[in-house]
């Protein structure tokens, strides 16, 4: 096998992350219709609804012949058609931004999980060598200890003597 070595720069990383900060530049284009129809219409159609609720709650629409009923629903679709329209253009690219949010969120947290577990294995590893250099250390000084001859230095007697 030949032999490896480590090089400790990176040269090319490419990951996931399917958002672009021009995406959100996009999503703001397409919510500024909406806000434009709202500051110009807003107020309309906010009374158009209320006319309408408070009509049916007042008296039930009995004022309206059964003959007017579908050209009245055909002015509330025209009426509705349009902010609809820009809600559901912007509701598409939120939607696609949104998928792309929860998975760049789920990209994360499983490799900050990854990462977090990958250093405890290492602290454990760690850990286990120190504990193993330390009983090694044990060891032997335990088997120096038990080496010792009375040659060596001072003997037991002279030791209790003094």
């Amino acid at each position: 096998m030949a032999d490896l070595t480590l090089n400790n720069q990176i040269k090319n990383i490419t990951y996931p992350f399917y958002l672009k900060g021009n995406d959100f530049k996009k999503l703001s284009l397409k919510a500024l219709p909406i806000k434009n129809w709202i500051d110009n219409h807003g107020q309309e159609l906010t009374e158009f609804i209320y006319r309408h609720l408070n009509h049916y709650t007042l008296n039930g629409y009995q004022d309206i012949h059964l003959k007017d009923i579908p050209s009245a629903i055909s002015k509330i679709d025209f009426v509705f058609r349009e902010p609809l329209e820009l809600i559901k253009d912007f509701k598409d690219e939120l939607n696609r931004i949104r998928v792309n949010i929860i998975n760049l969120e789920k990209i994360l947290q499983n490799n900050k999980i990854e990462i977090k577990n990958i250093l405890i294995q290492v602290q454990y590893l760690k850990q286990q060598q120190f504990i193993q250099t330390k009983k090694q250390e044990q060891e032997s000084r335990v088997e120096y200890a038990n080496n010792l001859t009375s040659d060596m230095g001072l003997d037991m007697d002279q030791i209790e003597d003094e």
